[in-house]
């Protein structure tokens, strides 16, 4: 259909996806945006809602690598409604074996991009800059990226959020956002959705930004899954945060993989055995919509005209929120690039023809097959 201004857009999930997305539609002027969510911004449901996010243009496709150097000129603004939330600590990611792959393509796109700042350093390199880092750190190879930082992303999530309300988005939460079913015509047009309190919203166009959840709306399991990625906070004392204050951001790619049992030990304790001896304040679990060749999905749902999806952050997605809704009009506008609307294309559920290193090399585990589920 035609686009214009006063098209009614219906948006599911104020996640980083949706919301970013209802950004991006009031600041071009769309007059009819709506955002339905169980909970109100920042979303306990959203992956986005969480204490910190890793903010990098670090990546082996130069796809993404460009799409996030894009999105970190945002993070790193001195006027825009980020301002203030990044920290530039730098992130070292590393790899033992099975992910030296990984790290040395995403060196080669760095260098590419003339990232010149990108390298590998030494373990005693490491230690001699961060006297905090008291462990033997054995066989880790560790590429460097001092560009790279961390947002509160829940604040940003919030932030973003206020701002599409106050530009004119309107946001609904409770029964009234929490929806159940996608309402179609006898066409085959989805024309809107049925919340849990009886509403029906109606609307031109309907967004999927349902993340985990978007097979309970639409056939999707297949192509887009549910994947849990486990967090832990740990209590410092006033002299730890004071003596580990300036440590970056160590990213292990090759954490152990997960056995039989629920909880796990880590065994790889060799960066900073003290941090890792302490215990655990709060844990949880954050769902994300994860994709076999681990891209988003930014177009058409093939199953029904007027309805779109932009989802499966896939365990990465959240560094683009600042940019990403941009796309998402532009793909229901029909001017995403050639490039991305392959990318981001519905893959029916395919494995991908030709996959690159893998990040993190471990199997993933259903939690149905794990004790205690």
């Amino acid at each position: 259909m035609v686009l214009d201004m006063n098209t009614s857009v219906l948006i599911i999930g104020g996640g980083a996806f949706g919301t970013s997305t209802a950004y991006h539609l009031v600041n071009q002027n769309y007059k009819n945006v709506k955002v339905l969510d169980r909970f109100a911004a920042p979303s306990k449901e959203a992956a986005a809602n969480d204490l910190n996010k890793i903010i990098r243009d670090d990546y082996p496709d130069p796809l993404y690598a460009q799409l996030a150097r894009e999105a970190m000129k945002f993070w790193k603004a001195p006027n825009t409604i980020f301002t203030g939330l990044f920290r530039p600590t730098g992130w070292i990611c590393s790899a033992h074996r099975m992910a030296l792959g990984f790290i040395d393509a995403t060196y080669q796109t760095a260098q590419r991009f003339n990232k010149t700042e990108v390298r590998y350093m030494s373990i005693s390199e490491i230690k001699e800059r961060w006297p905090g880092l008291t462990g033997s750190f054995s066989g880790w190879t560790n590429l460097w990226s001092p560009e790279a930082g961390w947002v509160p992303s829940g604040q940003a999530l919030l932030r973003m959020a206020t701002a599409a309300q106050e530009m004119g988005a309107t946001y609904m939460i409770g029964d009234r956002g929490y929806v159940k079913q996608l309402l179609f015509d006898e066409r085959g047009k989805c024309t809107g959705a049925l919340s849990a309190d009886g509403y029906v919203h109606s609307a031109d166009i309907v967004i999927l930004c349902t993340g985990a959840n978007t097979a309970a709306l639409i056939d999707a399991k297949e192509e887009i899954f549910a994947e849990s990625h486990c967090i832990g906070v740990v209590q410092l004392t006033a002299e730890e945060a004071e003596r580990y204050k300036d440590l970056p951001i160590i990213d292990d790619f090759e954490q152990v993989g997960i056995d039989a049992h629920v909880l796990v030990c880590y065994l790889d304790t060799s960066h900073n055995p003290v941090i890792c001896e302490m215990a655990l304040l709060t844990s949880r679990k954050i769902r994300d919509g994860d994709t076999k060749d681990v891209s988003f999905r930014i177009c058409p749902y093939p199953q029904h005209s007027n309805l779109y999806v932009a989802t499966a952050g896939s365990g990465h997605g959240f560094k683009f929120m600042p940019i990403i809704g941009k796309y998402v009009v532009d793909m229901i506008e029909g001017r995403l690039t050639e490039e991305y609307s392959k990318l981001w294309s519905w893959k029916f559920g395919r494995s991908p023809a030709k996959k690159g290193p893998k990040p993190h090399p471990w199997p993933a585990r259903d939690l149905g097959e794990l004790d205690g589920w």
